[in-house]
């Protein structure tokens, strides 16, 4: 597999594999492009064995959509993606969502180290407020 330029087909058959490790450190670079949005969206949906992967790479999507403006993805593709979060299986992908719902209407919301880097996805404190209720 050519880490830097993976079929949908490779992207899948990791996923689903539940002790693959990242076959380069920038992995998550190279799945989240707008060309594999829906693959992303429907393995971390399906709660498959890498889905916290896929919500990363579905944060890094909006990170790098909100950092490039409409040129990376029009924003009727992102809402798309964001209207279907919120009948995710997937609680992680339903906050995703809720989170990015900003973007469209507030791209100057942006900050790159909780929507790309994994601030928002990651942060034991913020996710704990959450799960607890508050935003």
């Amino acid at each position: 597999m050519d880490s830097w330029n993976p079929t949908h087909e490779e992207i899948r058959d990791w996923g689903r594999d539940p002790i693959a490790g990242w076959p380069d450190e920038e992995w998550d670079m190279s799945v989240a492009i707008s060309e594999n949005a829906d693959l992303i969206f429907r393995l971390a949906d399906e709660a498959c064995p890498q889905a916290d992967f896929f919500v990363h790479c579905l944060y890094v999507l909006v990170g790098s959509f909100a950092a490039a403006g409409p040129s990376f993805r029009s924003n009727g593709e992102i809402e798309a993606l964001v209207m279907m979060a919120a009948s995710s299986h997937n609680i992680d992908v339903r906050r995703w969502g809720e989170r990015s719902r900003v973007f469209p209407a507030d791209p100057g919301a942006f900050d790159r180290e909780s929507w790309v880097e994994g601030g928002w996805e990651l942060d034991d404190e913020i996710w704990r407020s959450d799960r607890d209720g508050a935003n």
